[in-house]
């Protein structure tokens, strides 16, 4: 059995399991102590970055059916954030895709009438969260 302590519980917890739980930005050292007696102790030391806390999308796009359109760069704060990856989906991919385009810029492609929500994710920080933009296609 091993037992599993935090040095700094404000950037990450470890529960009985030795499963790591980021709470919030910094270093912290995590412990895994023997309780056979035998004193044998393994640290190791995990960092824990900013997560998003929220992206913004200004804006309604209207496209029409077989054109693209460009949309405004979603906004993350903090600006400091540790995602390292963004997800694009579109709630209706029959009506509406978006994909990031070399220019550094978004492009959101009308393929049939209707509406849906592009959604942007943040990815690699653990936080989940997103930001949405509604698009009609004429």
């Amino acid at each position: 059995m091993l037992n599993y302590t935090s040095d700094n519980t404000a950037v990450a917890t470890v529960d009985k399991y030795g499963t790591v739980v980021g709470r919030g930005a910094g270093t912290t050292h995590i412990t895994a102590a023997a309780t056979d007696g035998s004193g044998k102790t393994l640290t190791y030391t995990v960092s824990v970055g900013n997560p998003v806390q929220s992206i913004s999308l200004t804006g309604t796009v209207s496209v029409s059916g077989g054109s693209m359109a460009m949309v405004s760069t979603p906004y993350c704060l903090p600006s400091n954030h540790s995602a390292n990856m963004f997800s694009l989906t579109s709630s209706d991919p029959t009506v509406a895709t978006w994909n990031q385009y070399s220019g550094g810029g978004y492009m959101v492609t009308g393929l049939k009438k209707g509406s849906a929500y592009i959604y942007i994710t943040a990815m690699g920080d653990g936080s989940g969260v997103y930001g949405r933009m509604l698009v009609s296609v004429n």
